[in-house]
This record gives structure tokens, sequence and C-alpha cells, in this order.
């Protein structure tokens, strides 16, 4: 089972990937300060609104961030299927 962090604000999503058999848990952005956060999961899932605020985008983890930003649901699982590295 993937194990995929879903930003605060993305309740659909959350729901429709835990529908598909994903672990799913939801986070508030300033929880990603270090890497070790990215580190627990296959994927990220961002709204992308905070995207460059605060430099998160150049934290050094394997663990892909897909910004949710114009994707659908179907667009976003896709994703997490073809970039989750674990």
């Amino acid at each position: 089972m993937k194990k995929v962090a879903v930003e605060k604000g993305l309740k659909d999503l959350e729901q429709y990937l835990s529908k598909e058999g994903y672990s799913v848990k939801e986070f508030e952005m300033n929880s990603t300060e270090n890497s070790s956060f990215y580190d627990q999961f296959d994927a990220v899932v961002i709204t992308g609104g905070s995207v460059n605020v605060m430099g998160y985008e150049d934290t050094m983890t394997k663990t892909p961030q897909i910004i949710a930003d114009g994707l659908t649901a179907e667009e976003i699982k896709s994703q997490i299927d073809s970039k989750a590295v674990k």
C-alpha cells in the first residue's frame, strides 16, 4: 500500500485516494520543513498555493512532490503511480 501525504484543503483528493487503496495522511504545509517528513511517504501532494513561498521546493528528498493545482484526482493518482520510488 502506497503512503501519500495530502496537504490540508484537498479533502476530495484524500477521500478518492483512500478509496483507491492508498494510505493517506493530511498535513499542513508547515510540517514539511525538513526532508524527514517526506521520507515517511511514497509521494506528497500539495495544493500549489504555497509553492516557492518558503523555498520548500528546494528540500532534498527522493519523494516526489506533486502540485495538485489544475489536475484531476485521476491525474494525480497517475502521477503518484508513475513517480513513487518506494
